[in-house]
C-alpha cells in the first residue's frame, strides 16, 4: 500500500492511495499533517487484512476526529484557525524528554510507504 501526492490543507490532508492495481485518487482525512498519513495507511492496511473494502475504509476515514491536543483544529476569534498540539507540551512528556527516557519511535512496516510525487 502506498500513499502519495500528499496535499496539506487547513482542514485536512489529501492523498492518493495505491494497493496493487487499485488506485484511489483525491482522498481526504480531516487529520492535519503529513505525519498523520502513517496512521491512516496502517488503519487501511488493518482494514484490508480484515476484508474491509479499501473504498469503504477510505470513506470511513473522512469522519475520523483528531485526538484532543494532537493537531486538533479549533475555531479562534474573528475566524482565526488555531491548531491545538498541546499534548506534546504536557509536563509528563517534557520530563521524559529531559531525562532521556523517550520511547523509541515506532517503525512502519516495510510494505507501507508514504511518497511525494511531483
Amino acid at each position: 500500500m502506498t500513499g502519495y501526492n500528499v496535499v496539506l490543507g487547513a482542514t485536512g490532508t489529501g492523498f492518493d492511495v495505491r494497493l496493487g492495481a487499485n488506485r484511489f485518487v483525491g482522498r481526504w482525512s480531516p487529520l492535519l499533517g503529513r505525519h498523520q498519513l502513517y496512521a491512516v495507511l496502517v488503519a487501511l492496511a488493518v482494514g484490508t487484512h480484515f476484508e474491509i473494502p479499501l473504498a469503504e475504509a477510505l470513506k470511513a476515514l473522512t469522519t475520523i476526529a483528531p485526538l484532543p491536543g494532537r493537531m486538533n483544529p479549533l475555531n479562534g476569534v474573528k475566524g482565526a484557525l488555531l491548531i491545538d498540539d498541546s499534548d506534546s507540551a504536557t509536563p509528563n512528556r517534557r520530563s521524559r524528554r529531559s531525562t532521556g527516557c523517550t520511547p523509541s519511535p515506532m517503525k512502519t512496516p516495510r510494505d507501507l510507504h508514504l511518497r511525494r510525487h511531483g
